[in-house]
This record gives structure tokens, C-alpha cells and sequence, in this order.
């Protein structure tokens, strides 16, 4: 799968469904306008605070951006599901259920997702996430998010293993969580 970047992505087929089997690293929506790219804490409050579209690397460094992909806020999902890359969009809570079905359930996806060369291919790096506007270090190896699409939008976490589900409510305005995408139908 290549985005509208030319980045290239591994994908996997996992039931029925073909996923990216690496976290999204795109600076840009479909139409050429742009991701902001926070380069600290306070460029990331400002943009979420702000409602403007923004990524950032894990801890703010390039190098673990170019290993677990890029932490994007709220207002790059408000955007819409097919919004990132042509053919391919965000996840809606019902696929993330049929991705734990197909990975043996709740009891057994997270040992079959998590991590590189995973026994279904989707190989879920635990990268951490951006939690009340800072990069929340203690979870990078325990904990990764990944956003949903949809009206009730959640995120799809695993964490010290297990999976949990949580309304995106309960996500604060200054959240990041990772992309992954499902090839739409």
C-alpha cells in the first residue's frame, strides 16, 4: 500500500478484512492540505487546544517516529474515515472487533498482535502515546493506542497485556494515538 506521500506500508490480510500492518506516517490528507508537525509538548497543546490537524513523533524524536509511526490528534480524525490515503481508511469500532475475533478473541489478540513478525502479520508495536499534552514515556514498550472512526469513535488500546476499548470521550483534547488503516470496501 502506498499513501498519497508515496510512503510505502506493509498490509495484511487478516480474515477478511486487508490491513496496514504498520502505523501510519503521513503529513498530509488526501487533498494536499497539510498535518501540522509538532516539534514539542507546548506546539502539541497549541494545535490540539486550537483544533488544528497535527502529528508528532514518539517523544518528540524522529527516530522513534520512523520505528512506531506517528501520534496524531482529534482534529486529523474529525477529518473523516477516508481522509489519509486514496482507498483506505480508519477503522470503525466493528473492525477492530472482527480483528480480535480473527486473532482468536479478546482472550488470546493481544500475544497474536502485538509485535514484529506477529503470528498474523499486523505486528503492533508498543510505542506509547501522548496523554494530558506530554508524551507519556513510562508507556512506551508496555502500552500503544490506535484511533477508531465512526460517530462513537474509540480507541483501541492494548496495554500491559491486554485490549481495551475506550469512548473517545474519555480521550482528552490532547491526546495522540497511532493510525492504522483497513482497505475500505
Amino acid at each position: 500500500m502506498t499513501d498519497s506521500e508515496g510512503n510505502e506500508y506493509k498490509t495484511i490480510k487478516i480474515g477478511e478484512m486487508e490491513w496496514m500492518a504498520e502505523n501510519l506516517k503521513v503529513t498530509q490528507f488526501i487533498d494536499g492540505s497539510p498535518i501540522q508537525r509538532a516539534n514539542s509538548k507546548e506546539e502539541w497543546v497549541f494545535n490540539c487546544k486550537n483544533g488544528i490537524p497535527c502529528y508528532c513523533y514518539p517523544d518528540f524524536k524522529k527516530e522513534l517516529g520512523e520505528k512506531y509511526g506517528y501520534l496524531y490528534n482529534i482534529p486529523v480524525i474529525s477529518k473523516g474515515r477516508e481522509n489519509l490515503c486514496p482507498n483506505w481508511g480508519i477503522p470503525y469500532i466493528a473492525d477492530w472487533d472482527y480483528l480480535m475475533e480473527q486473532a482468536g478473541g479478546i482472550d488470546d489478540a493481544f500475544n497474536k498482535l502485538i509485535g514484529e513478525n506477529s503470528s498474523t502479520g499486523f505486528d503492533g508495536l508498543l510505542g506509547g502515546t501522548i496523554t494530558k499534552g506530554g508524551f507519556a514515556r513510562h508507556s512506551l514498550e508496555n502500552y500503544t493506542s490506535f484511533w477508531t472512526s465512526g460517530t462513537d469513535a474509540y480507541c483501541f488500546i492494548l496495554e500491559e497485556r491486554k485490549i481495551v476499548f475506550v469512548n473517545a470521550l474519555n480521550v482528552a483534547i490532547c491526546d495522540g494515538l497511532f493510525i492504522r488503516l483497513v482497505k475500505s470496501n
